[in-house]
């Protein structure tokens, strides 16, 4: 197996796998075994869909030993992702919640009651995290519903907003700008800064969105308030 690593600066690399049949999960994998390796001076590390971020003690880290572990390796793709149960998300696709979905039906030339249909059945997996803390990019959405960013991104996007873009499905955690069709909000948080642990989805967790109606939203939403 072939691995690129590229230096970041004078304190960070980018390791990539080259394998065309590598899939959306195997950087997070390498990220574990590096990780649960004996290999010393590694500070932190930054997974994405397509490349691993390695930060590293300038004193401590030996290049040499991390390139001697990758020779030695081997990612079996096929587990190369989170096992265990499959999480569902709640979701209003109330109009109140649903604050683009008129216009992305009207890019879509679908009806409301379509896109909340096909968007709801899919199986999604977290990718990464990016762009707010806790913020999951997520495959796994329908071809159906793909369509580019706004050209003009909304100003201000409450928390808990369920959004779409460029073939992703993202949930805002906090309010914010941003560019992408949000359809739906989740009552759920998707950081608890006063937990233990933070965020409550690893990358290559698998997630379902389970429709919900706004008295149940709002239920919901007082018990994690």
């Amino acid at each position: 197996m072939n691995f690129k690593i590229i230096p970041l600066g004078d304190s960070a690399l980018e390791l990539t796998i080259d394998n065309s049949e590598k899939g959306t999960f195997a950087h997070s994998e390498l990220m574990r075994m590096i990780n649960e390796s004996s290999i010393a001076g590694i500070v932190d590390f930054t997974p994405t869909t397509s490349s691993l971020g390695l930060k590293y003690d300038q004193e401590t880290f030996n290049l040499e030993a991390l390139r001697s572990f990758l020779g030695d390796i081997n990612i079996d793709f096929s587990r190369s992702r989170i096992k265990g149960q499959l999480k569902e998300i709640p979701i209003c696709y109330e109009e109140k919640f649903a604050i683009d979905l008129g216009i992305l039906c009207s890019k879509l030339g679908m009806i409301p009651e379509d896109v909340v249909r096909i968007h709801s059945s899919g199986l999604y997996t977290i990718d990464m995290y990016g762009f707010l803390p806790g913020f999951p990019y997520m495959s796994g959405l329908d071809p159906r519903l793909n369509v580019s960013r706004k050209k003009e991104p909304s100003l201000s996007i409450p928390p808990g907003s369920v959004a779409i873009a460029n073939g992703k499905c993202g949930i805002y955690p906090f309010e914010s700008p941003g560019g992408w069709y949000v359809l739906g909000r989740t009552p759920i948080k998707m950081v608890d800064l006063h937990s233990s642990n933070p965020f409550p989805f690893s990358i290559g967790q698998q997630l379902k969105f389970k429709p919900i109606d706004l008295e149940e939203y709002n239920e919901i939403h007082a018990r994690n308030s």
